[in-house]
């Protein structure tokens, strides 16, 4: 038996959990939106600065002497030059230490990378739409300013059944954004869920939610990956109900389906969302962090020019741009690999995220398939564990604390009015071998004490 079972009281409309939604009904089949229709009121009160503007229109223009801006002048910087020595052996020195300790004058980000982000999509997703990237500051800011710039306070937004709960506990409450979680399986969201959600909230006349929020690969918490099929029916019911779709992809590159043995590299990954994309109503958010390493705190979102100039406006309020000093080494570090450099530096981390998994999944097999099921991780970082015969994890916190062993309760990563939930997200990202095994054999030692007065119950009904 899967670990992914729709719960029993799950709507009949596919959802598991619905608060209040806003306002602004618009039925399936309506015409589509522009881009700037779909705006928040903060997005289309936003402007660009116009200080920041005319700095950056001539920031390196040729014949032009400019005493516009007020930058420190590079001659006063503290770093002459700065080398790294990569884990392979490459040596790698900052090009440009002088533009790397100034001010992001491109609005959009370090030109060479903004160019290698732009060019691994199209390779990597093949749009079918027109798109433009931004460097961002990671994933984590980007999704604020994605919901931003589409949700107004009151409206409501779509999530996974279980999800990365950063959207609905942080950004959500604070701008009174109000999710809505469908029921999921192993590929993710269930298309009839979906539909029957959406068309249940339009029966009983409530507004319509504006976009799906979704990690389709490797997913957090769950591992789910959804299929090109999957992915197809879903799209086709954000178009027929006009929904954008936020595809957050932080696990796209840590996929390795068939184990370690035959990994897909990047050339063998499935195209995201935008690969389906006929009328840009994808928003797709990448990072860094993942595929090279989170204190970088840099990434890169794609979408419709006209998404990604509002983004570019907040970026530069915001943060005035990632760190320059940052974006510059990744850019040489990159340019330094080359192609087959990053292709090789991905294949080992699918290697070893598919044998660490590998190892977890024999090791809870040996101890632990008595009181819990799951299914070997096809990517990401987690194994999602149903545990038998309890209905909340969080029952077992207590008693897991006291054996020293910790893991996430599924309840956790769903929205807080969603009904309990048996399961545990276990990482195997850094743990060792002999971490996993301790883990197991003290989890196992929770559970069978858990399992003893319920199986003694058990036979008292019998005997009498």
């Amino acid at each position: 038996m899967p670990p992914f079972t729709v719960p029993e009281n799950v709507q009949q409309d596919g959802s598991v959990a619905c608060e209040k939604p806003g306002s602004l009904a618009r039925g399936p089949g309506a015409k589509a939106l522009t881009m700037e229709e779909r705006f928040s009121l903060e997005a289309n009160r936003r402007q660009p600065s116009s200080l920041r503007s005319l700095v950056a229109e001539f920031a390196g223009a040729k014949d032009v002497v400019s005493l516009a801006g007020g930058l420190p002048p590079p001659s006063l910087f503290p770093i002459a030059s700065l080398s790294a020595k990569l884990t392979d052996g490459t040596e790698v020195s900052l090009s440009e230490p002088a533009r790397s300790q100034q001010y992001n004058t491109v609005l959009r980000g370090f030109p060479s990378l903004l160019s290698w982000c732009s060019e691994l999509t199209a390779r990597l997703h093949r749009p079918a739409g027109t798109y433009e990237t931004l460097i961002t500051n990671g994933s984590s800011h980007t999704l604020e300013m994605v919901l931003n710039l589409f949700l107004n306070p009151g409206d409501s937004f779509l999530v996974e059944q279980f999800h990365f709960p950063l959207t609905t506990e942080v950004f959500a409450p604070c701008r009174g954004f109000q999710p809505i979680a469908v029921a999921m399986d192993g590929e993710g969201i269930l298309p009839d869920a979906l539909e029957g959600t959406l068309a249940g909230l339009w029966s009983r006349g409530e507004a319509l939610p504006k976009l799906l929020y979704t990690i389709p690969a490797g997913q957090n918490p769950t591992g789910a990956s959804a299929s090109p099929e999957r992915r197809a029916a879903l799209y086709e019911i954000a178009r027929r109900y006009d929904l954008l779709i936020v595809e957050d992809d932080p696990y796209h590159m840590l996929r390795f389906p068939d184990g370690p043995d035959r990994l897909p590299g990047l050339s063998g990954l499935l195209p995201g969302y935008l690969s389906l994309d006929v009328d840009s109503r994808v928003v797709r958010v990448d990072t860094f962090s993942k595929c090279l390493a989170p204190g970088l705190r840099l990434g890169w979102v794609t979408a419709h020019p006209t998404a990604i100039a509002k983004l570019t406006m907040n970026v530069q309020a915001a943060t005035t741009g990632p760190c320059s000093l940052t974006q510059g080494l990744v850019s040489d570090m990159l340019q330094a690999w080359g192609p087959q450099g990053f292709e090789s530096f991905i294949l080992n981390l699918q290697r070893v995220y598919a044998q660490r998994s590998q190892v977890l999944h024999d090791l809870c097999t040996l101890h632990l398939s008595d009181y819990a099921e799951w299914e070997r991780p096809a990517g990401g970082m987690f194994l999602w564990m149903r545990l038998k015969g309890v209905d909340s994890a969080l029952e077992l916190w207590g008693d897991m604390r006291r054996e020293g062993v910790v893991a996430v309760p599924g309840s956790t990563l769903s929205l807080k009015n969603s009904p309990p939930a048996p399961f545990l997200r276990l990482s195997f990202s850094q743990a060792s071998d002999v971490e996993f095994e301790q883990f197991c054999l003290r989890l196992r030692r929770v559970l069978e004490a858990r399992a003893g007065p319920a199986l003694e119950r058990q036979v008292d009904k019998l005997q009498v």
